[in-house]
């Protein structure tokens, strides 16, 4: 099944005059359509002896990957968690879980209103 997604990277800054109060902004994003599978049964079970559970995994482009650490796809929130190789050396997996994080999801909306 193929998602349109968004590639995000997040960078979090004081904010001036408050006592450590932080504020969370997109510095970038990338957006793409890219191939959506479900996780292999031995990448599954090595994140499950971690205690991670794993959602899905996204087959997108090598050069278009540049270390993003979310990924924000018809209002759900990622964290990337991993990367796999394919059998194309042009492709990479990425193998994310599910992310409740309502600052970044503020940040990633108000970015996506700004477009």
């Amino acid at each position: 099944m193929r998602k349109f997604i968004h590639l995000v990277d997040i960078e979090t800054n004081p904010i001036l005059g408050t006592a450590g109060s932080k504020q969370k902004y997109v510095k970038k994003m990338t957006s793409l359509t890219v191939e959506v599978m479900l996780v292999g049964q031995n990448t599954y079970w090595q994140a499950q002896a971690t205690n991670i559970t794993l959602s899905s995994t996204f087959l997108i482009r090598n050069d278009l990957y540049n270390n993003e650490k979310y990924v924000y796809s018809c209002g759900q929130l990622y964290e990337v968690v991993n990367l796999g190789k394919t059998k194309d050396a042009r492709d990479i997996l990425i193998n994310v879980r599910d992310l409740k994080n309502s600052e970044i999801e503020t940040a990633i909306k108000e970015w996506l209103d700004a477009k």
